[in-house]
């Protein structure tokens, strides 16, 4: 398990060729256009540490998703709202885990 930092701060940890990382949606997730967003750094970090995917779970509502870091690259866009450079995916791009599998989340819903 390899931690991935902001400063001095852990906000995830790969394991294997995930990078997980909890957060609260309520606070965490980006409103206009939903999205989840990333310190550049830490997709760097989880790169070099193996990660080839993104899991992010929320602790709130319970719900994990899944993402291919090069997704997150090529359709992410850059984002600069007073928490450092990041890139955020917008929801249409992630897969909502379920038990059983993966499912592709709505565009617009």
């Amino acid at each position: 398990m390899t931690p991935i930092l902001v400063g001095k701060v852990c906000v995830g940890v790969v394991e294997g060729q995930v990078f997980h990382k909890n957060v609260i949606g309520s606070k965490h997730m980006l409103r206009k256009p939903p999205a989840w967003a990333f310190d550049i750094s830490t997709l760097d970090q989880a790169e070099i540490a193996g990660a080839r995917t993104v899991q992010i779970r929320d602790m709130e509502s319970g719900r994990e998703y899944v993402a291919p870091i090069a997704t997150i690259r090529a359709r992410g866009f850059l984002v600069t709202r007073g928490h450092g450079r990041q890139v955020a995916l917008g929801l249409g791009h992630w897969q909502l885990q379920r038990e059983g599998g993966l499912e592709q989340m709505e565009m617009f819903g």
